[in-house]
């Protein structure tokens, strides 16, 4: 795993994400399951399928996953900011007419993230890379705005 590209590794991810989403939306609508133990679940299988991974195929030493300040603060905003993002979003899950709707809007966090970066390396370049923003990157968010606003009035 760790000698492939950073695309390749993505779109392998979007494979292996795709057939989840389809999973969850199956198993909360047709099985009675709770959208929030259905997170809860998840993310222990995540939690514990990365750690097994680490470990299996020596992608890291072990001693990286001991406890630090950023290990810490990447906790927090996973307790925090990632269980309520994930909570509503399972939740949307069996509520819309197709459960790749709101997987849609939700990776439309990759602009939003765009944004923030380009906003972050502004107000501290110390910490955060420049972004270059131009003309087609431009045309990108104007694409993504539309494609939610057409989901949202078509629903």
């Amino acid at each position: 795993m760790t000698g492939l590209s950073w695309i390749s590794k993505c779109v392998i991810a979007a494979f292996c994400v795709a057939p989840c989403t389809v999973t969850m939306n199956l198993l909360i609508k047709n099985f009675s399951m709770k959208a929030e133990a259905a997170v809860v679940y998840h993310f222990i299988g995540i939690g514990l399928g990365t750690l097994a991974a680490i470990w299996k195929f020596d992608i890291i030493p072990m001693s990286s996953v001991a406890p630090s300040i950023p290990l810490l603060v990447s906790g927090l905003t996973g307790a925090t900011l990632a269980a309520a993002a994930n909570t509503l979003l399972f939740q949307s899950l069996p509520q819309a007419t197709n459960p790749g709707i709101p997987m849609t809007i939700v990776n439309t966090h990759g602009m939003l993230s765009f944004l923030l970066a380009g906003l972050c390396a502004s107000i501290a370049p110390k910490y955060f890379e420049g972004v270059r923003f131009d003309v087609w990157h431009l045309v990108g968010v104007v694409l993504v705005i539309t494609g939610i606003a057409l989901f949202a009035i078509k629903r």
